[in-house]
């Protein structure tokens, strides 16, 4: 198996089927594994790491398997294939998951799953707490009931490909071993914040017409354009927090972009924070920065997808913008 990302963080290396049922357990309750394959050698690789209500792990397990962990759980699990194919039983119901195409499994439904040889995965453990509480604070009371998601994530769509964004760039950054969430209890709690409040946002659930993200008409070209305005002014802001001063949703705000300006707002947002860091380092004296404290400063990571970015912006790498 190639290596998978957060290298860093290695959790489980094995193949013995009882060692990866225990870790399986550990990460997620009691565990039935099957190999699904008579003669099939499991050969599991799961890195893993804890930011504060968030898990992140990236696994495979080197053969086709069954896997049945018990409920109820105090947590969700959201799976985001790199690669494969599985199968997902929810209180008996099928979903296909796919590359572009994952899944969110609530606490309280009953989880059966069937996974490809060649199957691996982003996944996050969320707390339950932690997204009760994020809703808590936009509804104005706590839900009386666990939140349950829509279970197919397509990450294709404009606010989950956002939301994976911040995912991918959150690993990337804890791979790095000069990667500033190291450093920062302050940016892992935001960034475990960021991750729990854009999937809310982004994904449906019962609560949704509370918020006004179910069959809500896009912001309208005021609200737009006022939301705009404000991320020139207060680009480190979120996108949750420039539609909740423009009086609208997060789903909301994408439509109205989409309608009255034919944007994306979070790529908007993106090439503003990436000008303010061109900005910065064409200001200060050659060596006199540190080109990732100031990528960090516009609330950004030192990511591929940043350099890639900032190159195909300015035809240059934020080094070479620095050392001019």
């Amino acid at each position: 198996m190639t290596n998978l990302p957060l290298a860093r963080f290695p959790y489980l290396v094995s193949d013995d089927v009882g060692e990866t049922r225990e870790t399986l357990t550990q990460l997620f309750g009691e565990h039935l594994l099957e190999l699904l394959r008579k003669g099939d050698h499991i050969n599991a690789r799961v890195n893993a790491v804890r930011l504060v209500d968030v898990v992140l792990l990236v696994a495979g397990l080197g053969c086709a398997v069954r896997l049945n962990p018990a409920g109820p759980r105090a947590f969700y699990i959201v799976v985001i294939p790199m690669e494969g194919h599985g199968t997902f039983f929810l209180d008996g119901k099928r979903f296909q998951v796919c590359r572009g195409v994952g899944i969110i499994v609530s606490p309280e439904v009953s989880l059966d799953v069937r996974l490809s040889a060649n199957f691996r995965a982003t996944v996050l453990r969320i707390d339950e707490d932690a997204v009760r509480h994020v809703l808590a604070r936009r509804l104005g009371f706590w839900p009386p009931f666990p939140v349950a998601f829509d279970p197919l994530i397509d990450i294709t769509r404009d606010e989950a490909l956002d939301w994976y964004h911040e995912v991918t760039d959150c690993i990337t950054d804890l791979d790095d071993p000069d990667g500033l969430l190291h450093a920062s209890d302050e940016l892992i709690n935001r960034m475990d914040r960021v991750l729990v409040g854009r999937l809310v946002a982004a994904q449906s659930h019962e609560y949704s017409n509370f918020l006004g993200t179910a069959d809500e008409p896009p912001a309208s070209s005021h609200a737009v354009s006022f939301a705009l305005g404000l991320m020139h002014g207060r680009p480190t802001l979120s996108m949750e927090d420039f539609a909740t001063r423009a009086g609208v949703s997060v789903h909301a705000l994408y439509e109205g972009c989409r309608r009255h300006f034919n944007i994306n707002p979070s790529e908007y947002l993106h090439k503003i924070r990436l000008r303010n860091v061109h900005s910065d380092l064409e200001k200060a004296r050659p060596g006199s920065v540190s080109v990732r404290e100031v990528v960090a400063g516009w609330a950004l990571f030192y990511s591929e997808r940043f350099l890639v970015d900032y190159y195909a912006l300015f035809g240059e790498s934020p080094e070479d913008t620095a050392r001019r």
